[in-house]
């Protein structure tokens, strides 16, 4: 180390502990030499610490004395690990030349004044804790299976909310809006992949706003942008295509095949669709089939009706 000098009567080394030890405090050995106008004196002292109450390591010079510190040493003979600080006391005014954490066996030595301790326990990353080495379990590092964890809940102070973290074209952590997650349904460039709202296991929805507004409907699938996006308690029915039974709210047993397919049904149950704009303006009506192009298309409140064909009852 560079050689610390206590050059007035006011000046000295004192060390403390954090905290009381277990059973034995740390031995410490100091070398130090004075010198005057004529004399140059080699000297030594040793102890022990003394649990948190300072205890002084190289006590001040007498007047008209210059003391240079050689070296300390400090052996920790504890049962438990214990932290210590290293201080310069000027008149009372105290400063922290180094705190060091030292396992039960471990001996700290002056030279490593500008050495850091590692804190925490084995496999702990290391951070810096308010200007000492710290660990955590909460972040570690297995080198052996080379196995990074990081505790329950972390926090990324970047990012996107429900963004998915992905490694972009230079191989950089990112997220986006692009592709989310937010613990339910999964969303690729504006598509929904989940179960809907209201969460119910037994439905599944993939498009944007599908299956946007249930609550307790079981039993239900939507493919496709807005499909059965207005349902709420309809059970057992199926919508593929855009806006395929789009204001259904609680209507039971609908299969809708076909963009805006039953687009109007509100509570009509039983009713079946295939094509683009069947029964397109069935509202209340129950238990009609159309087949076909815009097959039973002005069709609002009939029921127990059948076309099949291009237009048929249009």
């Amino acid at each position: 180390m560079k050689i610390i000098v206590l050059d007035s009567t006011a000046k000295s080394i004192k060390a403390v502990l954090a905290s009381s030890v277990a059973t034995s405090n740390p031995d410490f050995v100091v070398a130090y030499a004075d010198t005057s106008d004529n004399t140059f004196s080699e000297l030594s002292s040793d102890g022990q610490l003394n649990g948190t109450t300072d205890v002084t390591l190289v006590s001040a010079p007498a007047s008209g004395v210059k003391r240079a510190i050689k070296s300390i040493t400090i052996y920790n003979r504890d049962t438990a690990a214990v932290t210590v600080s290293i201080k310069f006391d000027n008149g009372g005014t105290q400063r922290i030349l180094q705190r060091v954490q030292l396992v039960s066996g471990e001996t700290w030595h002056s030279d490593e004044l500008t050495k850091l301790s590692p804190g925490g326990s084995d496999t702990q990353v290391q951070f810096n804790d308010l200007g000492t080495l710290a660990g955590s379990s909460n972040f570690t590092y297995n080198k052996t299976t080379s196995v990074l964890t990081l505790g329950a809940n972390p926090v990324l102070s970047a990012g996107t909310a429900n963004g998915v973290l992905y490694l972009n074209a230079s191989k950089v952590a990112t997220s986006g809006s692009v592709l989310t997650f937010d613990g339910a349904q999964l969303g690729v460039n504006g598509i929904t992949l989940g179960r809907g709202a209201g969460g119910v296991a037994a439905n599944t929805a993939v498009g944007a706003s599908a299956l946007a507004a249930n609550t307790t409907g079981s039993s239900v699938t939507g493919v496709g942008y807005q499909a059965l996006t207005a349902n709420t308690s309809g059970n057992n029915s199926v919508a593929f295509g855009v806006q395929a039974l789009r204001v259904n709210t609680s209507g039971n047993d609908n299969s809708a095949f076909g963009t805006g397919a039953l687009y109007s049904s509100t509570t009509g149950s039983a009713n079946t669709a295939i094509g683009k704009d069947a029964l397109v303006s069935n509202t209340t009506a129950s238990n009609n089939t159309a087949v076909g192009y815009q097959a039973g298309y002005s069709n609002t409140t009939g029921s127990g009706q059948v076309a099949i064909g291009h237009q048929a009852l249009y």
